[in-house]
């Protein structure tokens, strides 16, 4: 597994936990720090491109934000999921209270349930390639996309339009622990985390 973490100078209060999480489980991490402060579109987009294509084929790639909380054991649970799913995408973390209804991981098209603060995927390198020429194509974005700030959503639009089907992890193996938000929201916290 290799690593890619989005972060901006002026938030990385968490982000040496995030990367002692990850060293156990990763051969490498790559930190795109947005020290030009080009926007988390431009960041994420950056990250993304740069690490789904670095794989080697089959290799999951975890795609995250600096301020998140892993569960212990993680990367097995992980891999016990990919195991039973073995899919290309996997969402580890939703803010969403009906997820707490759940219990167990599904495969599906989970509308606003693909958040950028940790997703795996898998033999996805042409991922940006197929999103931009989506997003050249397509006629009538929703404002948050054509306003280019949430790139978790364009991603997330993408497979909705194309019914390209995620795993949504439940319980979650991570949490949301940020407060300062880059886009000035409030994301939440996962409503299936558990520590232990």
């Amino acid at each position: 597994m290799i690593a890619g973490i989005t972060t901006t100078p002026n938030r990385t209060e968490y982000l040496n936990n995030v990367i002692l999480q990850l060293i156990p489980y990763v051969r490498r991490i790559y930190l795109f720090n947005d020290i030009k402060m080009s926007g988390h579109w431009a960041n994420t987009m950056s990250m993304y491109d740069y690490v789904l294509k670095k794989a080697e084929k089959d290799e999951p790639v975890l795609t995250c934000t600096d301020d998140i909380l892993f569960t212990k054991n993680w990367f097995n649970k992980f891999e016990n999921i990919h195991k039973e799913f073995n899919h290309h995408t996997y969402t580890l973390f939703s803010a969403k209270p009906h997820t707490a209804r759940l219990n167990k991981s599904i495969l599906g098209i989970h509308k606003k349930n693909l958040y950028d603060q940790a997703v795996v995927f898998i033999n996805q390198g042409d991922l940006i390639q197929r999103l931009n020429n989506w997003i050249n194509n397509e006629n009538e974005l929703d404002k948050r996309i054509t306003s280019k700030k949430h790139f978790d959503v364009a991603v997330q639009e993408y497979y909705i339009s194309n019914n390209i089907e995620w795993v949504l992890v439940i319980p979650n193996l991570v949490d949301h622990i940020g407060k300062n938000s880059t886009l000035k929201h409030k994301i939440g916290s996962s409503y299936t985390f558990k520590y232990d």
